[in-house]
């Protein structure tokens, strides 16, 4: 048997939770409705990638570069203010957004695309090689 105290939580984290949940909803409302549609199905629905992009008719790739892009906007506005040089902001953007676009298409296949071009390292040094001769 469960004691009282076990289910209880304190005024504060049930205002702070009631809080954070008209804060999230306020944010989604926001969004554009293709967006707000993704968000609502991945967070509240539980559905992946893949089913989601079923549902929308689009791409799992689109749907993973908005899911993705929106942890990257949440990460972004933690880490920002920590930078003070706007240099190192500006790099820390670039490499951080092409890091998640390359991760999303990446994970985005059942299988990677093909590539024609790969790299020979059999001798001393690698060449690149095509596949497709010319």
């Amino acid at each position: 048997m469960e004691s009282i105290a076990g289910n209880y939580e304190s005024p504060e984290k049930v205002h702070a939770d009631r809080e954070l949940q008209t804060l999230v909803r306020q944010a989604v409302s926001r969004l554009g409705k293709t967006a707000g549609e993704m968000f609502v199905l991945r967070y509240y629905e539980g559905l992946a990638n893949k089913e989601i992009a079923v549902l929308l008719e689009t791409s799992p790739f689109v749907v993973g570069v908005v899911h993705g892009l929106a942890g990257s906007a949440a990460v972004t506005l933690l880490i920002l203010p920590l930078i003070e040089n706007a240099w190192w902001a500006t790099c820390y953007l670039l490499v951080f957004g092409a890091a998640t676009i390359a991760t999303v298409y990446s994970t985005s296949f059942d299988e990677l695309p093909y590539c024609p071009l790969h790299f020979d390292c059999t001798r001393a040094y690698c060449r690149p090689v095509f596949a497709v001769q010319v």
